[in-house]
């Protein structure tokens, strides 16, 4: 499920939404209020460029 920004105020499932605001949306829904550019897809933390560090074991012989 997809999460929107609103880049304008916005009326959704009749309740009113300010410009700012983060919704959960389905992917039609998501994808039709970008087309009309009413709002922009939030980047999730995956793809965000985050990565946790991997684990590594001290005790591993290195590969150089």
């Amino acid at each position: 499920m997809p999460t929107v920004v609103l880049k304008a105020p916005h009326t959704h499932a009749g309740i009113s939404h300010p410009a700012g605001s983060r919704l959960d949306l389905s992917q039609s829904d998501a994808d039709w209020l970008i087309q009309q550019q009413v709002a922009e897809l939030r980047p999730n933390a995956a793809s965000s460029g985050v990565n946790p560090k991997p684990a590594t074991d001290s005790a591993a012989p290195s590969h150089s």
